[in-house]
């Protein structure tokens, strides 16, 4: 009879044991397994946002130079009938508006430079200590803030970027200048009309663009498809006018870059496409089998705390098929790689399961 039993009770703990064995299978298979790229980090990039849009080299035409943003003039640097040159100075603008701004971007790109090259020394400290005295999670965390900081770097540095190239009104065609609209001391709004300036081509290059996100300034580089084929045409952006045109575009005037361009690509009546690139900014990277489309917007399963959760990203225009994320996550992130739709629509049906 104890014989009987003990078999009894051996066998209703093999049962138990193996009823728990199963119900354990799942988790086990959504643990964290990084030997087969199930979870990765997400990676700090630089993204170029690009425009495109439609032009036709013609006659060239007096051009208004424009405030970018609302400022003082500090400085009128040129004189009526001078002639001018591509990259030169022709008005300085500052003064309590545009001034402080410049000066807390000029700021904020110091010390994110100083903050990376701290995190930077971190990371090579942990680095030479691993394995013997650093353990992976340290590394991978040490690694993640450098990237972090180095896209910090670059944000910064773009935003000081911008506004020096607002606070100093640039020439971009040589010519001479025709008018000038501004003095000392005057404020400005925003679009203001500062100097017109007669270029010395005979041609330029009049484009329309849509933009969606950015809105091009003159120094912007980019390239002329003509539509008679041929190779393209470094341009870059000589003027851009206030608003919008009647067909809601945004209109531009384009030269040349290298001046050696061949003339028969460049005639008066050439028509053809034109893309623009935008000063670079930060991104995310991470494999394009980590995104999950769901009524239309994208997500992706981060791993945070041990535990996995959906997380609501906006993609570059190329996004779906780069991995590129713009807003949503930060470099160093872990992200789930495999299975990512699986688990997506598995946790969503646990936080939404409909009422009996």
């Amino acid at each position: 009879m104890c014989s009987n039993q003990n078999h009894w009770h051996s066998f209703l703990l093999t049962l138990l044991l193996a009823g728990f064995g199963l119900t354990t299978l799942p988790a086990l298979a959504d643990s964290d397994n990084n030997g087969s790229n199930q979870i990765q980090t997400a990676q700090a990039v630089q993204y170029r946002p690009t425009i495109t849009g439609f032009g036709r080299v013609t006659t060239a035409m007096p051009i208004w130079l424009r405030a970018g943003e609302s400022a003082q003039v500090t400085h009128v640097r040129v004189s009526l009938g001078e002639a001018i040159q591509p990259d030169q100075i022709l008005l300085t603008l500052g003064g309590p508006l545009l001034a402080p701004r410049l000066a807390d971007a000029r700021e904020s790109r110091t010390t994110a430079a100083k903050n990376l090259q701290l995190i930077r020394d971190a990371a090579a400290s942990a680095k030479s200590r691993y394995p013997a005295f650093t353990d992976r999670m340290a590394l991978d965390r040490a690694r993640a803030n450098a990237l972090q900081a180095k896209s910090a770097l670059t944000t910064a540095s773009t935003r000081f970027t911008r506004l020096k190239g607002i606070a100093n009104v640039r020439a971009h065609i040589n010519g001479h200048v025709a008018a000038i609209a501004v003095a000392a001391g005057m404020d400005l709004q925003a679009g203001t009309q500062v100097i017109q300036i007669v270029p010395e081509e005979g041609i330029l290059l009049h484009a329309e663009f849509f933009p969606l996100g950015w809105t091009p300034t003159t120094g912007v580089q980019g390239l002329f498809y003509p539509l008679q084929g041929g190779k393209p045409i470094k341009v870059r952006v000589t003027a851009v006018a206030p608003g919008f045109n009647a067909n809601s575009g945004r209109e531009l005037w384009l030269t040349t870059v290298d001046k050696r361009t061949n003339n028969h690509a460049w005639v008066s009546g050439e028509s053809g496409r034109i893309v623009l690139q935008a000063a670079a900014r930060a991104a995310v990277q991470v494999p394009v089998e980590a995104l999950v489309l769901d009524h239309s917007r994208w997500w992706v399963m981060v791993k945070q705390h041990g535990k996995l959760q959906a997380r609501s990203v906006d993609l570059v225009p190329d996004g779906a098929t780069t991995g590129t994320i713009i807003k949503g996550l930060k470099p160093g992130e872990l992200v789930v790689v495999r299975d990512s739709d699986r688990l997506f629509h598995r946790d969503f049906a646990q936080h939404y399961m409909p009422p009996d």
